[in-house]
C-alpha cells in the first residue's frame, strides 16, 4: 500500500485537514480521518493528451502531476516544482505510485 497525506477538505463532512491518499489495489482512494469516508480520487493528477504533455514539458506550465497514456506505455510527468520530471511506465499503477511518491505531497510512505 502506498499513501500520502495532503491538506484537503472532505466532501462528506466538510472538515479540512490531513487526508490520506492511498493506492489500494490499482485505484487511488482518499480517506478522511474525521468521518471515515473512503472514496475513489483521481483529482490529484490530470490525464493529458500527447499534445498537452509536450506543452507541459516544453513550457513547464501548468504545474501539477500529469499522466499520458500513449497506448503502448504510460508517461508520468511531475511538474509540481516546475521542472517537468518525466518517467515511462509499462502500466498505470506503476505510474500512479511514482507520481504519488515523487509529487507535491506533504508526507509519503510505502508499506
Amino acid at each position: 500500500m502506498i499513501w500520502a497525506k495532503q491538506d484537503m477538505t472532505c466532501p462528506e463532512c466538510a472538515r479540512t485537514g490531513a487526508m490520506q491518499l492511498l493506492i489500494m489495489g490499482e485505484e487511488p482512494v482518499r480517506y478522511c480521518p474525521f468521518c471515515g469516508c473512503i472514496r475513489q480520487d483521481h483529482s490529484w493528477y490530470k490525464e493529458v493528451s500527447h499534445e498537452e504533455a509536450i506543452e507541459i514539458i516544453e513550457t513547464r506550465r501548468p504545474t501539477g502531476l500529469f499522466l499520458e497514456d500513449t497506448g503502448a506505455e504510460i508517461i508520468g510527468i511531475d511538474n509540481s516544482s516546475g521542472d517537468a520530471w518525466t518517467e515511462e511506465f509499462p502500466d498505470r499503477l506503476e505510474c500512479l505510485i511514482w507520481l504519488l511518491q515523487e509529487g507535491g505531497t506533504d508526507e509519503r510512505s510505502v508499506c
